[in-house]
């Protein structure tokens, strides 16, 4: 029951959420990641934020899109992946096709998509 309502808070916090979406980055083969700007929030040495993944051509299962939830220390440069749900069209819109909470706890290298993402969060983050 508690997986149930978690869910459903999770699938309205996604959706109920005006986004303000920044492009942070762009990989070589024309995806675009994002950081929803007025919802990164700093706590102590946390960051919170969300990330748009907006792939260029499909990924299996019909995926255009995605949104990620993460927990990121600054100071030892780990980020923890919270949540992760799949769109089926482009910038977070259509069916959601997957959804899940991984909890990785992750250390993207200097260079990496990932990495640039989690230090515009760290710097922009209030």
């Amino acid at each position: 029951m508690k997986t149930i309502l978690f869910s459903i808070l999770l699938l309205f916090s996604i959706n109920g959420v005006a986004h303000n979406w920044k492009k942070v980055a762009k990989n070589k083969d024309g995806s675009s990641f994002y950081i929803d700007g007025d919802n990164m929030k700093k706590h102590n040495r946390l960051v919170y934020f969300w990330e748009l993944s907006d792939f260029l051509e499909p990924l299996s299962g019909g995926v255009n899109s995605a949104i990620s939830k993460y927990k990121v220390d600054c100071t030892e440069e780990k980020q923890t992946h919270l949540n992760l749900t799949f769109y089926s069209q482009s910038m977070s819109k259509g069916r959601i096709l997957y959804e899940f909470s991984p909890n990785k706890i992750e250390y993207p290298k200097p260079k990496e998509i990932g990495y640039i993402v989690m230090k515009f969060a760290c710097d922009n983050a209030r």
